[in-house]
């Protein structure tokens, strides 16, 4: 059975314009995640990790913002922008250890005052209390599967592993277990953990491998999105192959996990993010090009950079600059 992300099924909510109290499209007038990426920190080195091809990240450590002052952000926008999520993710492993205490005290910061929290992980750095926390706080979870190329169907009947491989394997299982357990469970038909694929060449050759991976991770409740790299594959007839596999092994055809409409609103639509050292993009996972520091915008400018960002239609996705199909 094909379970929605929460967070997914909360947005699509937000656009709805019947809306029960009569305030319209919420998601054209709020910004309804804030992206409060952590500063960039990840052992593992993952082929084709964007943030592995330049240096730039590196140069957000400087000057990060103190942790009242994320805090006192995460309030200014609930409070005048009606944000209803932040996202932590697009800067390697938001649960390492230079940053995990960071990472757990935005969640429940914000989650004491309302808002949902939606966390990416690789499956490194996971503990029983920090998972048990996560599923207590009701907080949605992706588990990036870029870098873990051996997780296949046979993972969810208990295949065993050597090296790291075995400790991601236990981490994620743990992670699941958690979830599961936990007294707080989302409302029937949907899932708080999800599982994000890359689609590559090894698919094309193997797709059955893909569609069995996703069918199992269903079968276990999670919800499953596949998309391909972030950067095009130069071969035209090769890239369609990549994104007709991509959108076949996407619950819902969904091409994001925050897709409503066609838009990716965690990167494209309805967001914002503000990078650790308070630049300012649409999408967590751009580090270049900033449109100003959060420390230094008037608030007539930043409220003209947030209505620019979620009035945008043109791209589905920023970041790959994918035309949108649909208009919100």
């Amino acid at each position: 059975m094909k379970r929605k992300l929460e967070i997914t099924r909360k947005l699509e909510f937000m656009a709805v314009s019947s809306h029960p109290k009569k305030l319209g499209n919420l998601l054209e007038n709020s910004v309804a995640i804030l992206n409060l990426p952590a500063s960039f920190h990840c052992d593992k080195g993952c082929p084709g990790c964007v943030m592995q091809k330049d240096d730039a990240i590196l140069k957000e450590r400087e000057g990060a913002l103190p942790r009242w002052k994320i805090f006192s952000l995460i309030s200014e926008f609930s409070e005048k922008f009606g944000t209803k999520f932040i996202t932590i993710n697009g800067r390697g492993g938001p649960l390492h250890p230079m940053v995990k205490g960071e990472t757990l005290e935005k969640i429940q910061y914000a989650e004491a005052r309302g808002i949902s929290s939606y966390l990416f992980t690789s499956g490194d750095y996971l503990e029983p209390e920090t998972c048990e926390l996560l599923a207590a706080l009701g907080s949605n979870v992706m588990i990036s599967l870029l870098g873990n190329g051996f997780l296949d169907k046979d993972f969810f009947s208990g295949r065993e592993y050597q090296g790291t491989p075995k400790t991601i394997a236990g981490n994620v299982r743990m992670l699941i277990s958690a979830f599961r357990d936990s007294r707080n469970q989302p409302e029937e038909g949907l899932t708080r953990l999800g599982m994000n694929y890359v689609v590559s060449r090894r698919d094309l050759k193997k797709p059955a491998r893909l569609r069995e991976l996703k069918k199992a991770a269903n079968d276990n409740g999670i919800f499953f999105v596949c998309n391909v790299d972030f950067e095009p594959d130069l071969n035209p007839f090769r890239r369609a192959r990549l994104l007709r596999l991509a959108k076949e092994c996407s619950d819902f055809n969904l091409s994001h996990s925050t897709s409503v409409k066609g838009i990716c609103q965690m990167g494209a639509g309805s967001s914002l993010t503000i990078a650790p050292d308070g630049s300012i993009y649409h999408c967590p996972y751009m580090y270049e090009g900033s449109d100003g520091n959060i420390t230094t915008v008037s608030e007539e400018q930043l409220l003209r950079i947030a209505a620019r960002y979620i009035t945008q239609e043109q791209y589905a996705c920023i970041k790959r600059k994918t035309k949108a199909q649909k208009k919100r």
